[in-house]
């Protein structure tokens, strides 16, 4: 199943957290990765 991302407006589908998607999350600043991590959270809780 794949999932679409939201990070600093750019989207992209994913099945996982890839080389890709990591590489990019690098790139943000500590306040907007620990966004990311927390949106990706939720969307697990979502799910479950």
């Amino acid at each position: 199943m794949y999932q679409l991302y939201h990070l600093r407006g750019f989207e992209f589908w994913s099945s996982n957290l890839s080389d890709q998607v990591l590489n990019i999350v690098e790139k943000n600043s500590e306040f907007e990765l620990m966004s990311f991590t927390v949106t990706l959270q939720n969307q697990k809780e979502l799910e479950s």
